[in-house]
This record gives C-alpha cells, sequence and structure tokens, in this order.
C-alpha cells in the first residue's frame, strides 16, 4: 500500500507511535539506569553504616582500654547491635529475592557468624579480672573488628565500581538511544512534510485564486487520504460557489424589482395603519366611559350593600326582641298556671273552712243558749269562707282570661319571630346577592380596565407599526440600493459561464402578486 493512500491519523499514529516508543526506549534506558544506581545507593548507605558502626566500636574499645570506665561500653553494644541489624536487612532482602547474589548472602553469613564470635569474647574478655590480659584482648578484638571493616570496606568499593559501570553504561545506551530518536525523527520530519505539506500548499494555491475571484480553477486527486478528500471537497465548495454566485446575480436582479414594489406596498400600508389607529383610539375613548359608568355602578352597589347589612342587623336585634317577648309569655303562662294552683287551694281552704264553721254552728245549735255565741262565730267563719270562695272564683275567671290573652299573645309572638327569621333569611339572601353584584361589577371594572390598557397596547403597537412601516419603506429603498450593489459585488466573480436572465419578468411577476395588498 502507497503511503499517500494511508490516512492522515494513521500517518500521524505512525510517525508519532515511532516517536512515542523511541522515547518510550530513551525514557526505559534512563530508568534502568537510574534503578541500577538507586539499588547501588541503597547498598553503599548500608555498607557505610555499617562501616561507621565498626569504627565506632573500635573506639569504644580504645576508650575503655585507656580509662576502664564502663560508660563506654553501652555505646559499643550498640555499634554491634547496629553492625547486626544491618546484616539482618540485607538478609532479609536476600529472602525476599531484591536482587543480592549468592555470593553476597555466603559473605553476610560468614559476616554475621564473626561479629557474634567476635561478640562472645568480647564478653569474655571484660571478665577477665587482670587488666593486662583485658587490654591486651581488646587489642585483639579491634584488630577483629578492623578486619570486619576491611572487609566491609571492599565490599564498598566494589559496589562504587558497580555503581559507576551503571552509569557509564546508562549513558552510553541514553546516548545512542538518543541518536537513533533524533535521525528516525528527522526522517519522519521529512515524509510528513513530503505526504502532508505538499497536498496543503495544492489547496492554499486555489484557495488564493478562489480569494481573487476566480471560479474557474479545477481541481482533481487521486490520493485515499484525508488530504485528497479535502482536495475533492473544496473542489466540490468551488463549483457550488460557482452555481451560488451564478443564482445570487438573478436573485440580485430579482431584489432590486421588488424592492420597488415593497416601497409602494409599506406606503398603502402605512395609510391603512393610520386609518386603523384612529378608529383604535375611538374605541379606546369608549372603553374609558364604559369604565366610569360601571365605576359608579361599583360604588352604588356598594351603598346599596351597607344599608343592607344596616337592615340585617336591625332585623337582627328584631328577632332578638321577639324571642325575649315569646320568652316573657312562656313564664307569664307558668306564673298564671302557678296561680291556678294557688286558687284550687284557697277554694279547698273555704269549703273546708265553710264545713268547719257548719259543723261548729251544728254544735252549737245543739249547745242551746251557751253555743249561741258561738254560733254567731260560726256564722261569720261560713260567711267570710263564701265570700273567700265567691273572690277565689272570680280570680280564677280573671286568671282564664288572662291565661287565654297571654296563649294567643305567645302564638302572634311565635308567628312574628317566624316572620322575623324569614326576613333575615331574605336580607341576608339580599346581602349576598348584592356582594355577588358587588363582586361582578369590579370584575366587570378590572376586565374594562385590562380592556382599556389592552387597547391602549394596540394603539401603541399600531403607531409602532406605522413607524415601522415608515421604517420598512426606507429599508425597502436602502434594500433596492444594497441589490444595485450586490450585483456590482458578483459582477466581479469570473465564471466558466454566463447565465441567461431570462427568467426575471417571470420571477418578478411572481414576487409583485405576492407583494400586493388588497383593497
Amino acid at each position: 500500500m502507497s503511503l499517500k493512500n494511508l490516512s492522515v491519523t494513521v500517518k500521524l499514529f505512525l510517525g508519532f507511535g515511532l516517536l512515542l516508543g523511541l522515547s518510550v526506549l530513551i525514557a526505559s534506558s534512563g530508568f534502568f539506569g537510574l534503578a541500577a544506581s538507586k539499588e547501588s545507593m541503597r547498598r553503599l548507605k548500608v555498607y557505610g553504616g555499617m562501616y561507621d558502626q565498626t569504627v565506632a566500636a573500635r573506639d569504644a574499645n580504645f576508650s575503655y582500654a585507656l580509662d576502664r570506665d564502663r560508660a563506654h561500653l553501652a555505646p559499643h553494644a550498640e555499634a554491634v547491635r547496629q553492625i547486626e541489624r544491618g546484616l539482618q536487612d540485607i538478609k532479609d532482602e536476600i529472602a525476599a529475592g531484591q536482587g543480592w547474589t549468592d555470593a553476597d548472602s555466603a559473605w553476610v553469613g560468614a559476616l554475621s557468624a564473626r561479629l557474634r564470635d567476635y561478640a562472645t569474647e568480647h564478653a569474655q574478655t571484660l571478665s577477665l579480672g587482670d587488666e593486662a590480659r583485658v587490654t591486651a584482648g581488646l587489642r585483639a578484638l579491634n584488630t577483629r573488628m578492623l578486619d570486619l571493616q576491611n572487609e566491609i570496606n571492599l565490599h564498598y568499593a566494589e559496589e562504587e565500581a558497580r555503581l559507576e559501570g551503571a552509569s557509564v553504561t546508562a549513558n552510553w545506551m541514553l546516548g545512542l538511544t538518543t541518536l537513533v530518536s533524533l535521525a528516525a525523527g528527522l526522517v519522519l520530519a521529512l515524509l510528513i512534510a513530503r505526504q502532508i505539506v505538499h497536498p496543503l500548499h495544492e489547496a492554499l494555491r486555489v484557495g488564493r485564486r478562489v480569494a481573487d475571484g476566480d471560479l474557474t480553477v479545477r481541481l482533481n486527486s487521486d490520493r485515499k487520504d484525508e488530504l485528497g478528500e479535502l482536495t475533492r471537497v473544496l473542489a466540490s465548495v468551488v463549483h457550488g460557489l460557482h452555481g451560488m454566485i451564478d443564482k445570487i446575480r438573478v436573485s440580485a436582479a430579482e431584489i432590486h424589482g421588488a424592492a420597488g414594489q415593497v416601497v409602494g406596498g409599506s406606503q398603502h400600508l402605512s395609510e391603512r395603519t393610520m386609518h386603523t389607529a384612529a378608529a383604535l383610539e375611538e374605541t379606546r375613548a369608549a372603553l374609558e366611559q364604559l369604565g366610569g359608568v360601571i365605576e359608579e355602578t361599583v360604588a352604588h352597589t356598594g351603598q346599596a350593600q351597607g344599608l343592607t347589612e344596616s337592615a340585617k342587623d336591625i332585623v337582627r336585634q328584631n328577632g332578638e326582641t321577639m324571642a325575649s317577648v315569646t320568652a316573657s309569655m312562656a313564664e307569664i303562662n307558668r306564673s298564671s298556671k302557678k296561680m291556678f294552683e294557688i286558687i284550687n287551694v284557697i277554694e279547698g281552704i273555704a269549703f273546708q273552712t265553710n264545713l268547719l264553721a257548719l259543723n261548729a254552728a251544728v254544735e252549737a245549735a245543739r249547745a242551746g243558749e251557751q253555743g249561741r255565741g258561738f254560733a254567731v262565730v260560726a256564722g261569720e267563719v261560713r260567711a267570710l269562707a263564701g265570700r273567700s270562695g265567691s273572690a277565689a272564683k272570680e280570680i280564677r275567671e280573671l286568671i282564664t282570661g288572662s291565661v287565654a290573652q297571654a296563649d294567643h299573645g305567645a302564638t302572634l309572638v311565635g308567628s312574628a319571630n317566624t316572620a322575623m327569621q324569614e326576613m333575615v333569611a331574605n336580607v341576608e339572601e339580599m346581602r349576598t346577592l348584592m356582594a355577588r353584584i358587588a363582586q361582578a361589577s369590579r370584575q366587570q371594572h378590572q376586565d374594562i380596565g385590562q380592556s382599556n390598557r389592552a387597547m391602549a397596547q394596540i394603539d401603541a403597537t399600531t403607531q409602532q407599526n406605522a413607524a415601522l412601516v415608515e421604517e420598512s419603506a426606507s429599508a425597502a429603498a436602502a434594500l433596492e440600493q444594497q441589490a444595485r450593489v450586490l450585483s456590482q459585488a458578483v459582477g466581479a466573480f469570473r465564471l466558466a459561464t454566463n447565465t441567461a436572465l431570462a427568467g426575471r419578468p417571470a420571477a418578478l411577476a411572481r414576487r409583485e402578486d405576492r407583494l400586493a395588498l388588497p383593497s
């Protein structure tokens, strides 16, 4: 497959992929060199720490041999522990497989055994009572510690040599991969420039000719990539622009003719808009007058509603008064019934008194001359009892008449109370109706107000329309001028063929029919 048939995406992907691969190669070489250096530096740090502890242990032995101060034993023990800890760390790394060799493992094992022997002999030496023997033993132990120190120093030097060799190797690899990347990048840049930049220059050449108004240019490309597609699209654009400019020439001529028709139609529309504005002004005045009438109706309805409220209060008070009268009549009726009972008692007492007086008179008659005075008294008592009975009878008759009149009055009061209740209901219904009428009047007043505002807005809109019609006429005149300028502008383009304007009269006739206003 030819390189020019590959898409630009694939070309860029291959190019940048190659550069990315070379960059990864460079980074990998640097990374491996850095990793090796980091590992060597870590080992050097371990060796250096162990070396420093051997120096500290020997210094502690020298100090103890000089002044026999047991305070020097603690630093010695700490130094030995630090050496053991460093050896144990190396053993742990060896067990974890972190890059130590078998030789390193054997060396660490031997060094650990020798350190344990040293610690044992050091303790035994300190337990000797003879100072000369202790001093000789510490010297021998310092010699053994010096041997350990030399071995650690030897491994330190070997690790330094390994670090230097790894650095040199990493630098060579980095330099080599950098040179290869530069060479590959240069070749890739030349290929991309040849496959991408040249078609772009051709497209720019065509674009400049089109910008100069030359639409006779022709393009063709057999490339299968995006640049070939761009060339074909550009050719299609030039072809479409050629047809569009041709149509614009015809349309500019039509616009020039139609603009004159728009000017005439705008003048007729302006006159009709003014007539409409006058009619709207009259309608607005009528709505304002109707709003005033409805406002008076609302005020009168409010007054009538207030009078209805007053009448309702008066009728309610009369109803309460009639209810009090009804209660009073009922109380009178109850009092009359009690008086009937009292009169019955009085009549009974008078009857019994008459019987007693009669019996007394009979007994006095039987007594003869001796009972004459008692008979006279008994006669007087009978006379009093008779008068009491007569008076009680007259009172009964009067009370009976009063009770009958009171019952009749209670019936009339009940009827009046019922009528009052009906009147209250009627007044309440009238108040409700008046409230509805007032609400409806207020709603009508609001509707009229809204209608008035709407008419004002319509009037304002009509005035604006009139102004817009004037602006439209001015715009149509400007459009006619711009159409003339447009015709001159599109005349600057060079076309392969000149399109005749034979269809212009028919197009203008159709445009005039659309712009014509009904009479």
